[in-house]
């Protein structure tokens, strides 16, 4: 171990080591100690990096009680860590907003953090969730998932956004969290390639019957005749019609049957 911190600025250095792409839906840990030791030097490291750092700190605050119990010395350090914390989301910001920043550091980013959100424990999907509403500058303090795809971020990596909301759908638990990805997908997949549409479709109707009881809790019901209920089943419903609208059209590059029975070889 004595040799690793001496490998790591130079595999550091790397745009997107091995080790980083391996597993992106799986918490690194200590990449947050990589991160924290640097001196602000944020462009020298991949947002990998940066953004595992910052899923860390967002499981990272303590009670009121403990923070008390902390010596000065803990405190300090506490301080100058959250100090970094700050720097660091403005860095982030300034990758997905800034328009003069390179496309490809915005794509990284985002792809990072939606990645997190089909993890397989939900305290890493919370992590994700919590850190995409911190580097989208979202305010509302009930941060929820319908609050994140409606920013414009993510409208501009559509299909990324579209192919991590798929996954996430497959394994989220949280109801408010499912309705927010129909929504999303029934207003941005719509465009999608007829195949694109055709693999959702089999999504949806993989959870429909593999997970019914939850997604029962989602429609409307005799107990459930909420405004949400009925704009999820609408959602729902407009996934599956559209594309069974475009499975519908003509293929324009085939030959119909009568174009085409003088070419059938004989037997």
């Amino acid at each position: 171990m004595a040799a690793f911190p001496t490998m790591c600025p130079i595999s550091l250095s790397l745009r997107q080591p091995d080790f980083l792409l391996q597993g992106a839906s799986q918490s690194k840990p200590w990449l947050a100690d990589l991160v924290e030791s640097n001196e602000g030097a944020w462009n020298v490291l991949p947002v990998q990096c940066l953004c595992e750092f910052l899923l860390h700190e967002a499981c990272d605050d303590l009670p009121v009680n403990d923070l008390m119990n902390d010596s000065k010395q803990q405190l300090g350090k506490r301080k100058e860590r959250r100090h970094k914390h700050q720097q660091l989301v403005q860095h982030l910001r300034l990758l997905l907003t800034d328009p003069n920043q390179l496309p490809e550091a915005c794509r990284e980013v985002l792809d990072y953090l939606m990645r997190r959100l089909s993890a397989q424990k939900a305290l890493a999907r919370h992590q994700a969730l919590t850190a995409l509403s911190v580097v989208l500058a979202v305010k509302d303090d009930d941060i929820t998932m319908s609050d994140v795809t409606y920013h414009p971020t993510f409208r501009c990596r559509t299909p990324a956004v579209i192919a991590a909301l798929r996954a996430a759908f497959l394994i989220e638990t949280q109801p408010l969290a499912v309705a927010a990805y129909l929504r999303f997908l029934s207003t941005c997949a719509l465009g999608e390639p007829i195949q694109e549409q055709a693999d959702l479709s089999l999504d949806l109707a993989q959870v429909i019957v593999e997970r019914s009881s939850f997604i029962a809790a989602l429609l409307p019901s005799p107990s459930n005749k909420t405004l949400q209920a009925a704009k999820t089943l609408e959602c729902l419903l407009q996934l599956f019609w559209h594309y069974l609208l475009k499975a519908r059209e003509p293929n324009k590059g085939s030959y119909t049957w009568s174009e085409n029975q003088d070419q059938i070889p004989e037997a």
